[in-house]
């Protein structure tokens, strides 16, 4: 939750500010569906490239990297905000999406350059 202070006089006043468990369900399906779709087509484009080895594991970091700066500038830069931690914009779905990845990485770079 997030903490927001207010000052009332001389004292600063701490408040948490309560979030709706339906909003975050929906802010992290969305992250989740982003994740995916990212995933899909970095792999694709890492296949198209002809990237192998680190170079396309590196890719898609970069990617992932890519779209967390944008969601968090999306969320005005206060990702706690929206989701719990604000480590969760940056991690939640990242070691999950590697397998898509790898399946439109090969998929595609074997259409592409093997045959």
């Amino acid at each position: 939750a997030v903490v927001s202070t207010q000052s009332t006089g001389s004292r600063m006043k701490k408040e948490k500010e309560a979030l709706s468990s339906v909003a975050l369900q929906g802010n992290f399906s969305v992250l989740h569906y982003s994740r995916t779709a990212l995933s899909a087509v970095s792999g694709a484009v890492a296949g198209v490239l002809g990237l192998y080895g680190f170079h396309g594991f590196f890719f898609y970091l970069f990617s992932s990297l890519l779209m967390s700066v944008l969601l968090v500038g999306k969320a005005n830069f206060n990702s706690q905000r929206y989701f719990l931690s604000g480590w969760d914009i940056w991690t939640a779905g990242v070691a999950g999406g590697i397998s898509t990845f790898i399946l439109f990485w090969t998929f595609l770079y074997g259409l592409v350059h093997v045959y």
